[in-house]
């Protein structure tokens, strides 16, 4: 090989390292739901350098290999006991372990480490206070990111009386993302249930659980449940209204027959909740049901 061949074959390597290291630089954005610590080595006990705001935005500039686990545990408010007195837990709820990690990220000059598991590609959702529901904040903010939905699908179900409520209506945005509403009720204000499905494309797993919880949070009717319920914080974070038991019992065949990886509950008179979460190659479809009397 020439000498101008072999300086040509190392600019190319060069350039290439070069456009990987800058292509995986990515802006992620503070989702814990208060001030998050950026850390001078990746893990918990490293010396503090600076708080990275409720929602400010961070740049990644490496990965995390051979760095500490950040894990997450996922159950009822954060407990890993036994339901409170006065809850009712079915047999075979237990408590999931989000497997998380450390990265490198740069903010306001300084560099360090933070968990992944609190960061998010998704700006932070912060519902106005005259908007509650689900089926509002959802549209508004896939729109916000996503762009103007290409289509806006509503399906009437059959009814049985005049008073029914049951439909179907689907928003589907430009990168293939969709958020799809089901309502069913006997009337306005009666039994019934729905269920709100997303596939948030390009998103994982902890950033749909995250964008679902501050969903969640936004839903009035929910609110009134929750008061009265001791949560026992465990990561200090937006995880800690993680409202429901794992399924461990899921088996496998069930698992592939309703396309989905995890599932996870919480059941009492008069109601009950589903959420469950399903990643591809693609990104992740994540749903949350209700229904009662």
């Amino acid at each position: 090989m020439s000498i101008s061949r072999f300086k040509l074959y190392l600019f190319l390597i060069f350039a290439l390292c070069t456009f990987k290291s800058v292509a995986q630089n990515r802006i992620l954005y503070n989702w814990k739901g208060s001030a998050l610590v950026l850390r001078e080595q990746g893990n918990a006990g490293s010396k503090a350098l600076i708080n990275i705001p409720k929602g400010a935005s961070v740049l990644e500039i490496a990965g995390s290999s051979g760095l500490m686990p950040f894990n997450v545990v996922l159950s009822y408010y954060g407990s890993m006991s036994k339901a409170e007195r006065g809850d009712y837990e079915q047999l075979g709820a237990s408590w999931y372990s989000l497997k998380g990690y450390w990265i490198k990220v740069t903010y306001a000059g300084k560099s360090g480490y933070v968990p992944n598991l609190l960061l998010s590609r998704l700006p932070d959702l912060y519902p106005k206070k005259n908007v509650v529901g689900i089926e509002k904040v959802a549209p508004a903010y896939l729109a916000s990111f996503f762009g103007s939905p290409v289509s806006i699908k509503k399906k009437d179900l059959p009814k049985q009386t005049k008073e029914e409520i049951n439909y179907e209506q689907t928003y589907t945005y430009k990168n293939g993302s969709y958020y799809k509403l089901s309502l069913g009720y006997a009337e306005e204000g009666g039994a019934g249930g729905e269920e709100h499905l997303l596939f948030l494309k390009g998103l994982n797993k902890h950033e749909s659980i995250l964008l679902m919880l501050k969903l969640i949070s936004s839903n009035s009717n929910l609110s009134e449940a929750e008061i009265g319920l001791k949560k026992r914080s465990l990561s200090h974070s937006l995880y800690d209204q993680f409202s429901w038991w794992y399924n461990k019992n899921l088996g496998k065949e069930e698992r592939v027959e309703r396309n989905i990886d995890q599932e996870f509950y919480y059941s009492q008179e008069g109601g009950s909740e589903t959420l469950t979460i399903k990643e591809t190659k693609d990104g992740t479809i994540i749903a949350y049901s209700f229904g009662g009397c």
